[in-house]
């Protein structure tokens, strides 16, 4: 097996054996993980949820606690804690050790390390560290001599102390060279601080700070790290927010503000409220409204729905009240019906965007919006019907507008839309519809790209052998005794196969039971360990007696297959070889293997 090197930080130096590694996932619970993103709920001794990896509808994707892995039966995504954390979160694995370490409050080992692995962790962690040391000198300037202004700033937007040290709002102060001087106090290099924007290098050489004279909000993950900054102006800048460019560790289509803070309250309420700015989001948390995240300067994405979609499936959009707040909602509308979720839409009276109203109305207020809450679609259609009436060609500019919208919904939740077009524009439905289908209409016959299938992992391995295995692994105590007497192990045709169940038979041999958490440690075949995550999620239906009556029908199937198989070599022999004794033998060999199967055959 290939030891996997783990370390925490630049700093840390560390070789772990599996043991060590597998101490450290034994401190966690994988469904407390997991749960931090993905609403599970129980299904017997395991738990199910929707899928993180891939877009579903009916939950596929299985936890099971006892045996310490997770499973999709859509997708085949599988594995243990480290790499569900690996998959999530894009980490490498030192760094999800490194997670499930601090989670478990277990302090990692030095020593020796690969070069490889070692420049995997100092990069990104080097980039977490100075983000971490500007994150805490902006907090200091805050409370500082130079905040003064920026601190009555926070006051007249009604921003509470408990706010702005919970979402470690801070101050760049009107200096050139206030962080440069700080990261040269504690010698870090300001290449590093140039990757993630914080400072810019200078016409004559040297370095100067990117943010200076704003108001800072650090944008922190859901490990609670820093990955980015806004920065609001405080003087007389025409711009007045600038963000951090996206480097190794930030990716703005993937980041939504507040969410570190915010997911607990999310899954609580089933709900996310999405707004626009960084102070939206602040002073609906100030007014009492936990459950709001905001874009970081960016179109909602398909990967900001993703990351919703972990918590609730109830996504409220609260853009400002003019109109090109309404349009960039509308934007994101075929986005999420491509995700299949059904967004809802709040409009705030007399033009006001979130945070104006909440601080002139109050959080209980701005629920009560919330409450009132209507479809985004049926919002958009009322606004394309009103757009064009009684414009030239209003109908057949309405359904051009319209088509590629409800054409992503299907059949049965479009059809009333369709009904209330047809109404609003005094149409035939059906002659409506026809227009439509025109529309749609592909102008080159090009056939469409069919999407490929998933291979499951089972049909990766012969069909009996890896039902032998799912045995092996849900009910040892009766099927290793068997496997062991007939040396079935030698006679499977996978070698991936062959070789894990040697490895079960040779850990069991003293009684010890084998986790499936050491399995997928052992499995370097991607394909097996997904195999391997299947089969111990899935939950046996059959008694004691049931499974000994499979397992003895699974031996003797792969007897008989070996049997088969090396009757085929020697009959090869047979034809092919020149030499009268070695044909002899041939025939003598294939004689004994037909005796074998008739008494094998009687067996069944």
């Amino acid at each position: 097996m290939v030891t996997r090197a783990v370390t925490q930080g630049a700093g840390v130096r560390g070789r772990l054996s599996k043991e060590q590694i597998r101490d450290i996932a034994d401190r966690i619970n994988i469904r407390d993980v997991v749960a931090d993103y993905v609403t599970l709920r129980k299904a017997g001794v395991s738990y199910k949820g929707l899928c993180p990896f891939h877009q579903e509808k009916t939950p596929s994707f299985t936890v099971h606690p006892g045996r310490q892995t997770f499973h999709c039966f859509g997708c085949g995504e599988g594995g243990d804690v480290f790499s569900f954390l690996q998959k999530i979160n894009g980490l490498t694995f030192i760094e999800a050790v490194d997670d499930v370490a601090q989670r478990a409050g277990v302090e990692l080992p030095r020593g020796d390390f690969s070069p490889e692995d070692r420049q995997k962790a100092r990069v990104r962690t080097s980039l977490y560290d100075v983000n971490e040391v500007a994150a805490e000198c902006y907090a200091r300037a805050l409370q500082g001599p130079d905040g003064h202004e920026a601190r009555a700033y926070l006051e007249r937007r009604g921003m509470p102390p408990a706010t702005i040290e919970r979402f470690r709002l801070g101050l760049a102060p009107d200096a050139w060279e206030h962080l440069v001087n700080v990261l040269a106090r504690r010698r870090i290099d300001p290449n590093k601080a140039e990757s993630v924007g914080l400072v810019r290098q200078g016409n004559r050489g040297g370095h100067y700070d990117f943010f200076r004279d704003r108001l800072m909000i650090p944008i922190i993950d859901n490990r609670q790290k820093v990955v980015a900054f806004g920065g609001r102006t405080l003087g007389d800048d025409d711009r007045k927010y600038i963000n951090s460019p996206e480097s190794p560790i930030y990716d703005k289509s993937t980041t939504l503000y507040g969410l570190a803070q915010a997911h607990s309250a999310i899954r609580r309420e089933d709900q996310a409220i999405v707004v626009e700015g960084y102070f939206d989001c602040l002073s609906l948390v100030a007014g009492g409204i936990e459950n709001v995240v905001a874009t970081c300067g960016t179109a909602l994405t398909a990967g900001h729905l993703r990351l919703l979609k972990r918590y609730t499936r109830t996504i409220v959009l609260v853009y400002d009240a003019d109109e090109a707040g309404f349009k960039a909602a509308c934007r994101s509308l075929d986005t999420f019906l491509d995700e299949e979720l059904w967004p809802m839409f709040v409009a705030i009276p007399d033009g006001k965007d979130p945070d104006d109203f909440v601080r002139a109305h109050g959080g209980e207020a701005f629920a009560e919006l919330v409450d009132r809450a209507v479809p985004l679609i049926d919002r958009y259609l009322s606004d394309i019907v009103l757009r064009y009436r009684g414009k030239p060609a209003a109908a057949e500019r309405v359904l051009e507008a319209v088509a590629p919208t409800l054409s992503r919904l299907k059949p049965i939740t479009a059809q009333p839309y369709w009904a209330w077009l047809a109404d609003e524009l005094r149409l035939d439905e059906k002659m409506m519809k026809a227009h439509v289908r025109g529309l749609r209409r592909p102008r080159a016959a090009s056939p469409a790209p069919q999407p490929s299938r998933v291979v499951s992992a089972r049909e990766s391995f012969p069909q009996v052998e890896g039902a032998l295995l799912e045995l092996l692994v849900q009910q040892p105590e009766i099927t290793i005794p068997s496997v062991v007497q007939h040396q079935t192990a030698d006679m499977m045709l996978s070698r991936p196969l062959a070789e894990m169940v040697h490895y079960i038979l040779r850990e069991s041999a003293d009684g010890r039971a084998v986790r499936t958490v050491e399995l997928l440690d052992r499995a370097e075949d991607e394909s097996l360990r997904k195999l391997l995550t299947d089969v111990s999620v899935s939950e046996s239906k059959v008694n004691e007696e049931q499974v000994e009556r499979l397992r003895d029908e699974l031996l003797v199937k792969i007897h008989r297959t070996h049997i088969v198989r090396q009757m085929d070599e020697w009959g090869q022999v047979a034809r092919t070889s020149k030499d009268r004794d070695e044909q002899l033998r041939a025939t003598q060999e294939i004689f004994r293997l037909k005796n074998e199967l008739m008494t094998l055959d009687k067996k069944v």
